[in-house]
Parts: C-alpha cells; structure tokens; sequence
C-alpha cells in the first residue's frame, strides 16, 4: 500500500512539475487580427501545450482567444502600438526567459528548443530563430550611417551567412546584433531595455536592436529553430493603422537611434533606402497619438 501511495505521490509530483513550464513565457503583440491569433495558439496549443501565453491586445474589439494553455489576455486601450504593447507584456512576466512572437506566425514542433537550449547553456542574452518566409540565401542585411560611420546588422539566419559561429551540444549560433520578431530573451534584459514606446511601428523593431546593441547586450540567431510566417492578406483597420502609417514611423525610428540613412539589402542588392529628412517629425507630439499622421 505504501508503494503504490509513493508512486502515486511521485506522479503527482512530476504532472505539477511539468504542467506550467517555470522559466519561460510567450508574449504575442496583437491587434486587429482575432483569426491568425487563433491559429497561433492552436498550434501552441498542439506543440507545447503547457507553456505559459500573455496575449497584449490594442484592437478596437478585442480578440477571444481559446486555448487550453495557461493565458493572461491584457485588453489595452485602442491603437497603443507594437513597442507599448510589448513593454506592458513583458512587465507581466514572472519567468526569467521571454519569448516574443506575432500574432501571425505559426509553431512547429520544435520551433522553440534550440532557442531555449542556447539561453539556458551560454552567456547569450538574446537568441532568436529563423522565420520561414523570410529565406533569403544570403540573408538581409542593414547598414546604418550616422556621424560614427557605418554599421551592419543581419535580420534573419542564412546558412550561408559568413559570420562567426559556436556550437553548444550540436547546435549552431551565430553571433550577431538583430533578428526578426522571433526571439527568446532573459526577462531581465528586455525591461531595462524596453522597445521604443513613442515608435508605434515602422523602426520600432530596428530602434529596439540597436539600443540592445549600445547597452552591450549579446545576441545570437540559430536556424534550428523555426517558425512558420503564413502569407495574409493585410485589411480594414489594421492595414489603416499598421501599414499606412509605416513611413512617418520609420523616420521616427532614424531620429531615435541618431541614424541618417537606412539600407537594406538582400542577396547584396539594395531594396530599401530610408534617408531622414530634417525635422520632418516632431517629437514634440509623439506621445500624442491624436496628433500622429494616419
């Protein structure tokens, strides 16, 4: 009898131990797209099924997401913006590991794990993935030119990338300073080094990596870890908010970061130049979102 109470002590004990991962947390930015985030979490849902979600919501109706994973939905005033709505999920962590994802990607089986074993096994404060509609075979590239000179950054893993690279336990890493929105982080670093609040879109991604890389932070990407992007067709008020707004942002980005020009390239061809025009932003207002451009 003593056996079989120990036995059933020691079950009981491992479900408790395994039901709430304790040391990271999904953070998922949304608005305006209640269908993809469903999607998404049915996939978190069918690939980790026990990992904790907080959903950061700014649409104008909110989203009613269904799952069977542990979930804080955060239901935001309207139109707060991709960084706000980051900075306010990550304040409701309580793992020492976050890690962000859209609210249009879709999980694999092992999207997360080679993320997580880097951040767990090395002095990586940041590593991120690879997303799929993103496979550019030599990668894309940005350079920022401002008084100190030009500096180059990758967004997403290639394999062909020639950057420096280490291996932890037949895992590749490669030492780099961005990535996409596909990451996992220490908590820790991501609240002393919060996404722009004042950039709602457009650079808000680039302002945030390249403050990360003034405050020294390490960083790293590994293409062992994926994640589906399926193509959406971008409509209503979200392609209002999110796409018609994008240029004014990024030149909000350039002024955050005391960038004057902006390249991107892909496959060693340039396919977006930003150059920022003087005092065309006025920071003055940037807080104020009835005074933003639509």
């Amino acid at each position: 009898m003593a056996l079989v109470l120990s036995c059933r002590f020691f079950i009981k004990s491992r479900m408790k131990m395994t039901e709430f991962p304790s040391d990271y947390t999904l953070i998922i930015k949304t608005f305006e797209r209640p269908a993809t985030l469903q999607r998404l979490l049915d996939s978190i849902q069918l690939h980790y099924p026990d990992t904790s979600i907080i959903i950061s919501d700014d649409s104008r109706t909110h989203a009613k997401p269904k799952t069977r994973n542990p979930l804080i939905h955060q239901k935001h005033e309207f139109d707060i913006g991709l960084s706000e709505g980051r900075n306010r999920a990550v304040n409701a962590v309580m793992t020492p590991f976050v890690i962000t994802l859209d609210d249009d990607f879709v999980c694999q089986h092992t999207s997360f794990d080679a993320m997580l074993y880097g951040i767990r096994h090395d002095q990586a404060e940041v590593i991120g993935g690879r997303v799929t509609s993103f496979n550019d075979v030599h990668g894309v590239f940005s350079t920022y030119k401002d008084v100190n000179g030009n500096y180059a950054t990758i967004l997403n893993l290639c394999p062909r990338v020639g950057l420096e690279t280490y291996h932890l336990n037949g895992r590749e890493y490669t030492i780099t300073h961005s990535m996409m929105n596909f990451f996992v982080a220490q908590t820790q670093v991501l609240r002393g080094n919060p996404w722009p609040s004042e950039i709602k879109i457009g650079h808000e991604h680039f302002s945030f990596f390249y403050r990360l890389l003034r405050a020294g932070v390490k960083c790293a990407v590994t293409s062992q870890s994926i994640i589906d992007h399926p193509p959406i067709t971008r409509r209503g008020l979200y392609r209002k908010k999110r796409i018609g707004r994008h240029p004014d942002y990024i030149v909000a980005g350039l002024d955050a970061m005391g960038v004057c020009e902006f390249i991107q390239k892909r496959n060693e061809e340039v396919f977006e130049t930003y150059k920022h025009p003087e005092k065309r932003f006025d920071w003055a207002t940037a807080e104020r979102v009835e005074e933003l451009p639509l």
